[in-house]
């Protein structure tokens, strides 16, 4: 591998295992779908940094409908990563955004696929997700094994109903933080208030009902907001997502497009068009599915203790159903991946895959 430019240098202070700042490379849109309406086409905002010539890595955003932003470059050493983010289809900077058709999981692992032919990338890669992010990475993983060379996964989204439920209905999260989910059975009709895939047909109906008027959206979006639906919908400061959020420094706010109610309510919409699908998995996909993980040498699990959002079982049961890789709890953390010891974490696993390669194992 080509050495990168000295500019790249690796800082450690107490609250910051990150590398340097840095700034894209290069950036592409790159259409994915094949619709006839130029108005329509899925187009793919990818953004490269680091090594031209290092070893690829592909970030995968949380969601659905997340973003990238360039401080998520920053878990990889630049001058060994040739590291690849990109906006998932509807996402971010991708456009257009919010458009849910031809928008499934298999439509993300094709556009990965699409990702490596379109800028050359021949061998294999380290895939990092976390969140959504983990789910859409084991997808990928599964169906392409031959193309991942390694694995680092955070906050561990497997999509299954149950796992949906947990922060959808009564039952779940509301065990230990009621007061939000009281807030939304205000709004959500109470014969629907335990059937998972109900209340999220509810909230995609609402989010996308071009009679109901902007107060009744507000107040329908709040009551989202309020159960937790979605971790990337939650701010730092809610302790859903964060544990520890005194250390969590002031520039951490993301460039995500939620600027307005429009947005807001795509991005809401969003979640549900996945998870009222069960993320277009067969039951239990992913870990019956895990065998397939067998050939990936190397696969680093990370997740928090207490996180809320994507509980540790899942953790758990992944890490049990591929016995060679390795679980990281990370005890004082929730779900967030820049609380520190996760954020620290993370960056030690990107540097043991860089000694892994280094002995050529």
């Amino acid at each position: 591998l080509a050495k990168a430019p000295d500019i790249y240098q690796h800082i450690t202070t107490p609250t910051d295992s990150l590398f340097r700042e840095i700034k894209p490379r290069k950036t592409y849109k790159i259409p994915v779908s094949n619709v006839n309406n130029p108005n329509y086409i899925h187009k793919l905002h990818v953004t490269e940094y680091g090594n031209p010539k290092g070893y690829p890595v592909i970030f995968l955003h949380g969601g659905p409908g997340g973003s990238t932003w360039d401080k998520q470059a920053r878990f990889f050493d630049p001058r060994f990563y040739r590291i690849i983010l990109f906006d998932q289809r509807g996402a971010g900077q991708s456009t257009p955004f919010g458009e849910e058709r031809e928008n499934t999981t298999w439509h993300s692992v094709k556009d990965i696929e699409k990702i490596r032919k379109h800028l050359n990338i021949t061998g294999k890669m380290l895939v990092f997700g976390g969140s959504w992010g983990s789910l859409l990475a084991l997808a990928y993983a599964e169906t392409h094994p031959e193309n991942v060379g390694g694995l680092i996964v955070r906050g561990i989204s497997l999509g299954r109903p149950e796992d949906t439920a947990w922060s959808t209905i009564p039952g779940g999260a509301d065990r230990i933080y009621p007061e939000g989910m009281q807030e939304a059975l205000k709004v959500i009709p109470k014969e629907i208030h335990h059937d998972v895939h109900a209340v999220l047909r509810f909230f995609h109906q609402a989010f996308n009902n071009p009679n109901l008027d902007q107060t009744t959206k507000i107040k329908i979006l709040n009551a989202w907001y309020s159960a937790g639906f979605s971790s990337h919908l939650i701010r730092d400061e809610d302790a859903v997502v964060e544990i520890s959020k005194k250390y969590t420094p002031p520039e951490e706010e993301s460039t995500e497009p939620w600027d307005t109610l429009d947005e807001n309510l795509k991005e809401a919409s969003m979640v549900c068009h996945y998870y009222m699908n069960d993320c277009f998995l067969k039951p239990n996909q992913l870990l019956r599915e895990a065998y397939k993980l067998k050939s990936i040498p190397f696969i680093r699990i990370v997740q928090g203790r207490y996180d809320m959002m994507t509980p540790y079982h899942r953790a758990y049961e992944l890490h049990q159903a591929v016995p060679h890789s390795t679980l990281i709890t990370v005890n004082d953390a929730g779900h967030s991946c820049w609380e520190p010891n996760t954020t620290k974490h993370l960056v030690e696993s990107t540097e043991a895959f860089k000694t892994f390669l280094k002995q050529g194992r």
